[in-house]
């Protein structure tokens, strides 16, 4: 027996579903006469009889109705699957869900992401809001969407243990005291700037004289609160660094006090996606810009 050809079961099909020659012939956009011949071809190839022809009535033999149902199922599927590749793109862009606060991106990510895209075009990035730097409170929260698949990958500084998570180390930073040594200190809730400060006066035996602490929600709102009070805040080194040319433009005089005890920026993702290749590339390509 011979091969079927592809081209008359798809006929065969067409002729099963219109119930007619001329009904095929309209749906597949070819001669009356040419659906003919590819039906008589594959009778030929499959040495069966799959249509009756009387009177112009073409009706399935036996055998044909035995083959049609499953080459209409076929056919269907094969017409679905070439319509998602061709009209959604959805085999060549993928999308990263990236979690990450507004200061980290604009200050530390924001200069790097035209090299990103440029290296991998067929990545998408969707960003939102993280929590500049975890609590126990957020870091489950947060552990919880990844575990979820509500997000790939969080950006933030801070831990978050758990076996279904996966930490890895981007850059170690730590804070430099800016501003007016006689104003108000402005402390970022949940950063440990003022605790590792205070820790590191009291070992050194010294003291750090400010008009009082006021707590604040993140960076940005202690840099312009600084700017606008006279007062001073801890800049993370990661944030004040050179990035792609750029630097963040702080207004603000550098004081000669660091804070040793560094913190430490990390990429969060869930574990059953450390093979994803949009979350390897995006951690390898972050670890790869702020070593060079």
């Amino acid at each position: 027996m011979k091969r079927a050809s592809l081209n008359a079961l798809r006929v065969l099909a067409a002729v099963a579903e219109t119930r007619s020659f001329k009904g095929a012939a309209d749906k597949l956009g070819v001669t009356q006469s040419a659906v003919s011949r590819q039906i008589q071809t594959l009778e030929e190839q499959l040495g069966l009889r799959l249509v009756q022809r009387d009177n112009r009535m073409h009706a399935l033999t036996d055998a044909g109705s035995l083959l049609a149902p499953e080459l209409q199922r076929i056919f269907s599927q094969l017409d679905e699957l070439i319509n998602t590749l061709t009209q959604s793109k959805a085999a060549d862009i993928r999308t990263l869900r990236l979690a990450v606060h507004e200061n980290c991106l604009q200050w530390f990510l924001a200069p790097w992401l035209d090299d990103f895209h440029s290296l991998y075009p067929h990545l998408k990035l969707q960003i939102q809001q993280a929590d500049e730097y975890l609590t126990e409170a957020s870091a489950n929260d947060w552990r919880n969407a990844l575990e979820r698949n509500e997000v790939d990958v969080v950006l933030s500084c801070g831990q978050m243990r758990g076996k279904g998570v996966v930490m890895t180390p981007v850059q170690e930073f730590h804070w430099q005291l800016h501003g007016d040594a006689k104003g108000p200190l402005f402390s970022v809730i949940g950063s440990g700037d003022l605790s590792n400060l205070t820790q590191q006066q009291r070992n050194a035996g010294t003291t750090l004289t400010y008009r009082g602490v006021q707590e604040v929600a993140n960076t940005g709102m202690a840099l312009t609160l600084a700017q606008l009070q006279h007062g001073q805040l801890l800049m993370p080194s990661h944030y004040s660094q050179p990035r792609q040319g750029q630097r963040l433009a702080l207004d603000l005089p550098a004081q000669e006090l660091t804070v040793e005890a560094p913190g430490m920026l990390q990429t969060f993702h869930a574990r059953h996606k450390e093979n994803e290749l949009a979350v390897v590339a995006f951690t390898n390509w972050l670890r790869h810009v702020v070593t060079v």
